[in-house]
């Protein structure tokens, strides 16, 4: 018993540690965000553009193209096996006929002076500037501005969508097929010497997904990142800033740091103390938008079993839920979620945690029954 006793310790301060880690890079980028915002050039009003709407299983918003088609040529793409392999086969044969490609998914919404905005980031070195993304809908849709908001506004990772180019980057760098092809690309890019932008005064917008698509995912990204631990000592190694490269570390590495916690916490008892901080902590880290961020305490376990999931799921594949029924995976881990806290709380272990987690779990159990019968009602 003693020895379980100073191992918990342990692990509970190396987690405390490595939480207070993440939260000094985020308050860093925070206060720092201003000295890296690049200057505006000019609007490039001349330039030749096209604009690549990604739409293999939807059809596009048609205020979206609308919006595109006053600004660019306007692309529908729905073929290719992957989003990347679409976008490939079009820059092989029409790239060179552009100056810039913008690239949109389905969902997305853009200002019609998007491009006019947008190009006036571009320099020399610039392979890609990304508009900040907002949610339109959805229960966590303020979560979507967190990957966007208080971050060091240079080489920043694609998003996949919303986002231009520089032609002439992507016909000399084509995009890596497979899952995470976006942030993959965005670290090839670093490593060759260009540079990335964030727009942040770009405002678009995509749909938010429902809760239960919310859910699935986080199981389809939290998979995404066994591929993304591959990049890490690459992304050590590139010479851009090194508060830039510890900002990309925590977001590469954020499932693996909840899948971390969530073994810790069932393994060793913490004292309140510890939990307490780890909470408060874990949310500054995270950047919660609204109260209702804390809902998303719960998802510990979808990060790990989709962890787990990415282990087993090929590089190429481009959906890494494919071999499963993601809507009973994420039925099932909300019930999961519910009975761990319950065995833990009745063994004494972590109970401060736990309790918030029966809660939460509680209330997921809920949204996702209401979200079910609101869905038949409308079928009906």
């Amino acid at each position: 018993m003693g020895v379980a006793v100073l191992v918990g310790a342990i692990v509970g301060e190396a987690l405390l540690l490595y939480l207070g880690f993440i939260w000094l890079v985020r308050v860093s980028c925070i206060a720092l965000r201003d000295r890296y915002r690049p200057p505006r050039v000019n609007s490039r009003r001349e330039a030749r553009i096209a604009s690549l709407v990604c739409a293999k299983y939807d059809t596009p918003k048609p205020e979206l193209l609308e919006s595109l088609r006053t600004q660019s040529d306007v692309y529908v793409l729905t073929g290719g096996r992957t989003k990347a392999e679409a976008i490939n086969e079009w820059v092989r044969e029409n790239g060179w006929k552009y100056d810039f490609v913008g690239i949109f998914d389905w969902d997305s919404e853009v200002p019609r002076d998007f491009y006019e905005r947008i190009l006036g980031y571009f320099d020399d070195r610039t392979a890609f500037v990304q508009a900040k993304i907002l949610g339109r809908r959805g229960f966590l849709r303020e979560e979507v501005a967190g990957f966007f908001e208080n971050r060091l506004p240079i080489y920043f990772l694609s998003c996949g969508h919303n986002v231009v180019y520089r032609a002439e980057v992507l016909t000399k760098h084509p995009m890596p097929n497979g899952m995470g092809e976006d942030f993959i690309h965005s670290i090839e890019l670093f490593e060759l010497g260009y540079r990335s932008v964030l727009a942040d005064d770009v405002i678009s917008y995509e749909d938010s997904p429902a809760f239960k698509k919310f859910l699935e995912r986080e199981v389809k990204w939290s998979g995404l990142e066994v591929r993304y631990m591959a990049l890490i000592p690459r992304l050590l190694r590139c010479r851009i800033p090194l508060l830039k490269r510890l900002e990309i570390f925590a977001d590469l590495t954020r499932r693996v740091t909840s899948a971390v916690i969530l073994l810790g916490l069932i393994a060793f008892p913490l004292e309140v103390y510890e939990q307490a901080a780890g909470l408060v902590l874990g949310l500054i880290a995270t950047r919660p938008r609204t109260l209702k961020s804390v809902v998303a305490i719960p998802m510990l376990t979808f990060s790990f079993f989709g962890l787990l999931r990415g282990l087993f799921v090929k590089a190429d594949e481009s959906i890494p839920t494919s071999h499963f029924s993601a809507s009973k995976t994420v039925y099932g881990l909300a019930i999961f979620n519910v009975l761990l806290s319950l065995v833990q709380i009745l063994r004494g272990v972590n109970v401060l945690v736990f309790s918030l987690i029966l809660v939460l779990s509680i209330i997921w159990v809920g949204l996702l029954v209401r979200e079910r019968l609101t869905s038949r009602r409308e079928v009906a």
